[in-house]
């Protein structure tokens, strides 16, 4: 039983052209699938008393590995065993004559959707023999009863589902380093099949090459496996050595885990404490003393980057620096149909095992309404309106507004109450009227020597005075009515005095103010008529706006205007 094994363990070591040379030296069919040969030659060694063909399965396994001619051949491998055959691998215990070790000590990440098991292949090295471009090496394995029901019980037979085993046999090949974890890494032309069958690899061809851009993922092999405690599976690996690279090849079982599973696990663990956030947002807004720029407030948003609606599992990785959460039931629906593990908003690694659920956005998303909110440096926040205001500055604002309209208008009131006193104050004097009541308490005491002119003129001019008297007296009132006009121009309110009366510079003025009414000298004056209808003095009426009850102020630039009126060179 025991040379039955042994020639067995050689046969699954042959390639086709020694199969078909055994089969050929039995009288046995030649043609067909190395899987078909190899059943044939299998068949070979149950016939009694066959001793030629033991011989020449010996002598073809000494052609095939000259090296061992000393050394036995191993023993098949008892179920739940691993016999691993590469191309040319020594007695199992010994290491190659280059020195690379055949159970190398190297670790793969972990996988999130995938529920470790068992080993069913250690990692294996994968080590280049020769100068052939293709590369070939062989892996046999059996699985034990507990193992095959595992798998078999394991079907998915609800409805829609696409009726597959929950638990699998995996393969994952990984570079040849045993320094830290190795994420799944696919030799160079990889080709693997699996009991004679070519297994599928994950991955398409783009458009105009030849070279099949592959996804280094785990390799589901259960389909084509024999769920069998007494057969053996025999994997056949060929691949192409790259760049001096050397890979590593493990067999597992595991079984398959969904995304909401992943979740409930991490919302067995809780939130985080909220402090932990507050005081990660105090640091980032902490002022820095050396820079010009300083950092007041961090706007982020509740609606999720991935699906952009309201998150309700707020989560973020331990090994990103922002504050911006994602939905985690999304990020996990999404790595579990093309695993990425990358961060929604830095882009950043952000695996499973670093993802936490944030407590502080728990409480935001409890209590606020909007979909933005502001955090600031003593870890505060408030709520952002859609146009883009939190409501508190908002609210500010709006005080300030309606202060500086109540302010306006009681501005404008006043000014208003103001004009309008200032307009029931303005006197208009008319100096066509009977004047000698009014002039004669301060004027009895006047020169005589003026009164005697006045009344040599009057005698002289009465003629020409009373006919001329309508005309003068006319365009003297549009003098005055223009001069009420100008009272309000450029929103100022003036105030119109008897010393804003332009007179003329001779004698003859004031005898005409102190005398009687009735002369004409006034009038026919030439400087009167030639000054303009609207005098334009902002200064002065800007200073009798602020100064209404100053009349001093007022005469004495009433005066200075005159004398720039009587003398442009003034």
């Amino acid at each position: 039983m025991d040379e039955v094994a042994e020639l067995r363990h050689m046969l699954m070591g042959f390639r086709v052209s020694e199969l078909q040379v055994l089969l050929g030296f039995a009288g046995r069919s030649k043609s067909g699938r190395k899987h078909e040969l190899m059943g044939r030659a299998l068949q070979l060694l149950k016939c009694e008393g066959n001793y030629q063909i033991r011989a020449k399965i010996k002598d073809l396994y000494r052609q095939r590995y000259p090296r061992k001619l000393s050394s036995p051949p191993p023993r098949a491998a008892p179920p739940g065993r691993v016999c691993i055959v590469p191309q040319s691998v020594p007695v199992r215990g010994r290491e190659p004559p280059n020195g690379i070790p055949v159970h190398p000590d190297v670790r793969l990440i972990s996988l999130p959707f995938f529920e470790y098991i068992d080993d069913l292949v250690r990692p294996t090295s994968l080590v280049p023999r020769g100068m052939s471009q293709f590369q070939e090496s062989y892996v046999v394995f059996h699985l034990t009863p507990r193992q095959v029901n595992l798998i078999t019980t394991s079907r998915d037979i609800r409805p829609n589902s696409k009726n597959e085993y929950t638990v699998q046999v995996q393969i994952r090949f990984c570079l040849f380093e045993t320094s830290c974890e190795q994420e799944d890494n696919f030799p160079s032309s990889l080709c693997v099949k699996v009991n004679g069958k070519i297994c599928p690899l994950p991955g398409y061809v783009p458009p105009g090459t030849t070279e099949a851009k592959r996804p280094s993922r785990p390799i589901n092999i259960t389909s084509l496996c024999r769920l069998s405690s007494t057969v053996p599976n025999h994997v056949h690996i060929t691949w192409t050595p790259r760049n001096g690279q050397r890979h590593v090849v493990v067999i597992r079982q595991v079984r398959q885990v969904t995304s909401s599973c992943l979740m409930q696990k991490l919302k067995a663990k809780g939130y985080r404490n909220p402090d932990h956030s507050r005081a990660l947002i105090k640091e980032k807004l902490a002022h820095d003393p050396e820079s010009e720029v300083a950092t007041t407030s961090l706007r982020v948003t509740l609606l999720c980057p991935l699906g952009k609606t309201r998150m309700t599992l707020p989560c973020r990785a331990s090994t990103c620096n922002h504050l911006q959460c994602f939905d985690l039931a999304l990020y996990l629906q999404m790595n579990e149909r093309k695993t990425t593990w990358v961060c929604p908003v830095c882009d950043k690694k952000a695996l499973y095992k670093d993802i936490f659920l944030d407590g502080l956005f728990r409480e935001i998303l409890d209590s606020a309404h909007c979909k933005e909110i502001a955090f600031y440096e003593d870890g505060s926040w408030r709520p952002i309106d859609q146009d883009g205001q939190d409501q508190e500055s908002k609210a500010a604002v709006k005080a300030i507004i309606a202060s500086n309209n109540s302010l306006q208008k009681s501005v404008i009131k006043a000014s208003s109450e103001t004009s309008s006193f200032q307009k029931r104050e303005a006197e208009i004097i008319d100096l066509t009227g009977d004047s000698d009541s009014d002039d004669d308490d301060t004027d009895d005491d006047d020169n005589d020597d003026d009164d005697d002119d006045e009344e040599r003129d009057e005698g002289i001019d009465a003629g020409d005075d009373d006919k001329s008297m309508d005309t003068d007296m006319s365009l003297y009132r549009e003098q005055i009515s223009s001069t009420k006009i100008s009272s309000s121009i450029n929103g100022y309110p003036k105030r119109v005095s008897s010393s804003s009366v332009i007179m003329p510079p001779s004698s003859s003025t004031s005898r005409s103010m102190a005398g009687s009414s009735s002369s004409s000298s006034l009038f026919n004056h030439p400087n009167f008529y030639s000054l303009p209808h609207q005098l334009e003095f902002p200064g002065l009426e800007l200073y009798r706006f602020l100064n209404d009850d100053t009349d001093a102020v007022d005469e004495h630039c009433a005066q200075l205007l005159l004398r720039r009126c009587l003398d442009p060179n003034t």
